[in-house]
């Protein structure tokens, strides 16, 4: 009797941690970008891969991203860091597992600061995918892809 008791507790314990495990995580942000990962705070900026050298493309998120809309915020500069005029900034995000379902590509508006800004709307929870894409005279000169579970 001693040991169904021990082994029935035990039981519980382990369905209870597993749920507050389970629910700790169920609104954390993960991103991936330039093999960098996240928690999706208000300060996390991420550097992506410059094409050639030459730019500099860096993203940010002023809220966490979480259901509704979300500002990206993007920064593209040469590699003195200085904005840079003219250059072309789209946006494309989508739900790997429902490909086509919310496929949404926008181009992003530069403020007079020269950052680039988008409200992304996430309509539902699970993975994103986001890819940001900046051409110059017709020529792509740096891109991110940036993987979300919302």
């Amino acid at each position: 009797m001693k040991n169904r008791l021990s082994i029935w507790l035990s039981g519980i314990a382990i369905v209870v941690i597993s749920a507050i495990g389970i629910g700790c995580g169920t609104h954390n942000s993960h991103e991936h970008g330039s093999g960098t990962a996240s928690n999706g705070a208000s300060d996390a900026i991420r550097q992506a891969e410059a094409i050639n050298n030459d730019y500099v493309l860096k993203y940010e998120w002023p809220e966490k991203p979480r259901i509704g809309s979300r500002a990206l915020k993007v920064t593209l500069t040469d590699k003195a860091g200085t904005p840079v005029e003219g250059a072309e900034v789209a946006v494309s995000y989508d739900m790997p597992s429902m490909r086509g379902a919310h496929d949404t590509t926008e181009n992003m508006k530069q403020n007079a600061n020269g950052d680039y800004l988008l409200p992304i709307h996430f309509v539902m929870p699970g993975d994103w995918e986001i890819v940001i894409s900046a051409m110059k005279d017709g020529v792509e000169i740096a891109s991110e892809l940036i993987l979300l579970d919302i």
